[in-house]
């Protein structure tokens, strides 16, 4: 799952998931606050990766 508020950088977020072949992934945007509210039994952590760049770095390994 990724989550993504901004309707700008959720399309690049779509555009460089299918890009990179990333099919598996669900795109959100919900308010990021709310998951444990929301999911309580699918979401033991968050990662959060922010500020992010939305420059497609997805596809590097290392």
């Amino acid at each position: 799952m990724a989550n993504e508020p901004s309707n700008p950088r959720r399309k690049a977020l779509i555009y460089n998931l299918n890009r990179t072949g990333m099919l598996n992934t669900a795109v959100t945007s919900f308010d990021g606050t709310r998951f444990g509210e929301l999911y309580p039994e699918i979401f033991d952590k968050v990662l959060v990766d922010a500020p992010c760049s939305g420059e497609g770095m997805s596809y590097k390994t290392g």
